[in-house]
């Protein structure tokens, strides 16, 4: 057997490791092994190296020739990360300017550079900063057909100012492009390209932050809201019993704006800065977090009410509702009339997103201190490269970590340590200790590259062959030492104690996260196939046809799970099931199905294939889970330590472990309370999807009532009550405008104009779908989903339903239509409405 000169290459992730001295030498292997491909590889867009800027992948450097050019492209086959194509090029722009955001000239050579290329490709944009740079304008306009979705043209823009990672045929899109750039490069992005389910790499950020709105040192004289290293304290003014701590964060940077506003003489204030939020482009991050008693104390005893007043808190219930928010929740935080003892209030929202599409919770228990806050994990997932919710928050104060084992921060940990930022092997610059780890990898597995086999050694019927790497460990650990080859026995003796060691926390950590990915009990959920029986009993129950179109998504399932434990107290099944959600959503995003779309995106399908459809969503992700996950783990050294103590069973390991390792264990119990959960979260999630193609969801004229009776009439020839009868569960209705403190309506009719309400206003929206022509002999007639069904959706856990917000629910699945019309046999403009046509106002109360 020959030697020959070493040369260490990046195994770990495109690190380079070494170069051994010219007298190193091992034994050439007998025959070639194969090693797949790195299962993450670390990416920057805007590097350096040689005095040269460029685009750096994996062991690969990119330089752009021309530093002072509009756009360096990088072109990279999606399954094997080599060049295709023109596989790095700069593109100019002397059309790019703040004047000029659609520069075709510059546009369609970039264009058809890329398209050349066959085969679905990463696209790699930088626009660099260097002498004479250009600034990017139009350069997001110019990557539209790849996906990148470009805000609004703006002044000021730098060189440095964006990046972009796309693909040639999915339209998957990642990109950073600040809003104004105040020198350096603030669009640089970093962090891995994982191979997905399909053997394909798609980006994710390293960048994944915790957030917690009432941070230690909360109490009840002052809050404080942490998003990772930023804290935002606020101090309650004791002149006023309460009111809302209001926090604006930048959505790529986190850095933030946090003020305090008191219920009384302080609503327009809070209404203008919410507002402002609103109408910010990007939309920033908005927290807003309740302290001391909201409730309003403008009115006396014997007060009457104060229109300016009223008017103002409703502005206020505008603005929250604009932010992601909903004005039932928000009203009980405000008005004496709706929560009887002192409200807790919390939401976390993307600004101008919508009602009930923010992250809310709410309490009324009594206690001057927030008894709902919220604390989770911020990730670079969102649109633009900003930062959004990553999982289901934590409800309720954060327990404490004596004696209160959280599976789900586990989960959480697992999450970031997974993503974030590359490390070194630890012989890395020790020529003998690397020559050892080389030779151990020759002699047993039969390649220099021993840590390769970590994600190359096969599965065996579906999972990681641990006898296998039991054997390999045994292998290792007898090998004796020979001499003359470019390492002495201590180097030996440490290559194999350490390579034994990786492989036990191989073991670990695979053996940990196939129990996360595998949520099921025996009785319960015995696969996501499950989802298609649960879906096809929905359906039934709703009575949706089979061949009814659909639009679905995997963010619903998850919302579902929002749900469930926000209806739940803070405990085991609520650990559970938040554990498993977290570690799905992570995976989700890198998933894609048929090779073009994004597991968390929104697809099409029949209703009664729609569970089918969902479970392959599902089943991918848990593939991507079981395998590829630990393999991005088990190719970077220090993700391997971390995760591997911190899973394993073994005492003597836990000192390396750096969070609570008795949160790392997912156990037989967790399985059960995370399907259960998971059941409840499917059935919610098939409900969501499949009320909306039977039933529309009618929004009546606003009112005094809070329930559609048969004083809703449609009036034409005759009257009718569309809507008498209507389950009370079926229904919703916001306040619109509190009358505070008497609540009371003020009715006024008139003969040509019908009735008219002032003063306390709701508006009902309620489900029903509508059969006949709206013609004399056969009139229109309003369906009701029976009320079981609803009922399931809306009653408390307690009483055997779901527990879910009515108002967040038909936010969220509903897009509401008026009922302002109700054509007629021979009076098409009829409008239906309260009281219509009935001159006498008693009949209207």
């Amino acid at each position: 057997m020959g030697l020959k000169r070493v040369t260490c290459f990046g195994v770990a992730l495109a690190l380079l490791l070494c170069t051994a001295s010219a007298t190193t030498a091992v034994a050439e292997p007998t025959a070639p092994v194969r090693v797949d491909p790195n299962p993450a590889v670390w990416v920057e867009t805007m590097a350096e190296q040689g005095g040269k800027p460029g685009i750096r992948v994996g062991d690969a450097f990119y330089p752009n020739e021309n530093p002072g050019s509009w756009a360096q492209v990088v072109l990279l086959d999606r399954a094997t990360l080599k060049p295709v194509g023109f596989g790095n090029k700069s593109f100019g722009c002397g059309e790019a300017r703040a004047d000029r955001p659609q520069p075709e000239s510059c546009a369609k050579p970039l264009q058809a550079a890329v398209k050349a290329a066959p085969g679905n490709n990463l696209v790699i944009v930088s626009n660099q900063v260097g002498a004479g740079a250009q600034a990017p304008y139009g350069l997001e306009w110019a990557l539209d057909p790849f996906g990148v979705r470009g805000g609004p043209v703006l002044d000021g823009r730098k060189a440095g100012d964006f990046s972009a990672i796309a693909t040639t045929h999915t339209g998957a899109d990642w990109h950073m492009a600040p809003p104004h750039a105040d020198g350096g490069a603030p669009g640089a992005m970093h962090g891995w390209l994982v191979r997905s389910n399909d053997g394909e790499y798609v980006f994710s950020a390293v960048d994944r932050v915790a957030f917690d709105t009432q941070a230690k040192g909360s109490d009840a004289e002052q809050n404080v809201v942490e998003v990772g290293d930023h804290r935002f304290v606020v101090h309650r003014d004791q002149r006023y019993p309460g009111g809302f701590q209001v926090v604006v964060l930048n959505p790529q940077t986190l850095e933030g704006n946090s003020r305090w506003f008191a219920t009384e003489g302080h609503s327009v204030a809070m209404a203008d800065f919410l507002r402002t939020a609103n109408e910010e482009k990007p939309p920033p991050l908005v927290i807003v977090s309740s302290t001391g008693d909201t409730r309003t104390a403008f009115y006396g005893k014997g007060a009457q009410p104060h229109a300016v007043h009223n008017e103002n808190l409703r502005k206020l219930v505008d603005q929250v509702e604009q932010l992601g928010g909903t004005r039932n929740a928000f009203y009980r935080a405000l008005d004496p009339g709706l929560s009887g003892k002192i409200p807790s209030y919390t939401l976390i929202a993307r600004a101008d997103s919508g009602g009930g599409n923010g992250l809310e919770s709410e309490a009324a228990t009594g206690s001057p201190i927030n008894t709902r806050p919220l604390a989770g994990t911020l990730a670079r997932t969102g649109p633009n490269w900003t930062f959004k919710v990553a999982d289901a928050p934590e409800f309720g104060p954060k327990e404490s970590g004596e004696g209160g084992v959280d599976p789900s921060r586990g989960a959480e940990e697992l999450t970031k340590v997974a993503l974030q930022a590359p490390s070194r092997w630890p012989e890395a610059g020790e020529p003998k200790r690397t020559a050892a780890v080389r030779w151990i990898g020759e002699k047993v597995l039969g390649t220099p590259d021993f840590r390769g086999q970590y994600w190359t050694i096969p599965f065996v019927d579906g999972r990681f062959d641990f006898g296998k790497w039991s054997e390999i460990s045994t292998e290792v650990g007898e090998l004796a030492y020979v001499a003359g080859l470019g390492f002495e026995a201590p180097e030996l003796e440490w290559a194999k104690d350490e390579l034994r060691k990786e492989i036990d926390w191989l073991k670990s950590e695979h053996r940990y996260v196939a129990a996360l990915s595998t949520p099921f009990s025996d009785t319960q959920l015995q696969g996501w196939a499950k989802l298609q029986q649960i879906s096809n009993a929905v359906r039934d129950k709703v009575g949706v046809g089979g061949d009814e179109l659909t639009n679905a998504n995997a963010k619903a399932v998850f919302e579902g799970i929002v749900s469930v434990l926000s209806a739940l107290p803070t405990a085991h099944i609520g650990h559970a099931v938040h554990a498993v959600d977290s570690v799905y959503r992570t995976v989700m995003e890198l998933v894609e199905i048929n090779g073009k779309e994004e597991g968390e995106e929104g697809f099409q399908s029949r209703a009664d294939e729609v569970g089918e459809n969902m479970a392959k969503r599902f089943a991918a992700a848990q593939r991507m889970l079981d395998r590829q996950l630990p393999n991005v783990i088990a190719g970077d050294y220090e993700k391997l330590r971390r995760v591997g103590s911190c899973a394993s069973t073994s005492p003597t390991e836990w000192q390396l472990c750096p969070y609570d390792h008795a949160d790392w264990q997912f156990t037989q119990n967790d399985q059960e309370a995370a399907a259960e959960g998971l059941l409840r979260a499917t059935e919610i999630w098939a409900y969501g999807e499949l009320l909306p193609i039977k039933y529309t969801a009618w929004r009546l004229p606003p009112w005094w009532r809070r329930q559609v009776t048969d004083q809703f009439r449609a009036h034409g020839l005759i009257d009718l009550s569309p809507f008498n009868g209507e389950p009370e569960s079926a229904q919703m209705a916001k306040p619109i405008y509190r009358n505070l403190p008497t609540y009371t309506h003020t009715i006024k009719c008139s003969s040509n104009q019908g009735c008219k309400l002032f003063g306390d206003t709701w508006q009902i929206t309620a489900l029903a779908y509508r059969s006949g022509k709206g013609e004399f002999f056969d009139p229109w007639v309003m369906h009701f989903p029976e009320a079981s069904i609803t009922d399931k959706l809306f009653k408390p856990v307690g009483e055997g339903g779901f527990g879910l917000d009515p108002e967040t629910f038909f936010d969220r699945q509903f897009k509401a239509k008026p009922f302002d019309r109700y054509p007629w046999a021979g009076d098409a403009l009829a409008k239906p409405a309260w009281c219509l046509g009935v001159y006498d106002e008693r009949n209207c109360e």
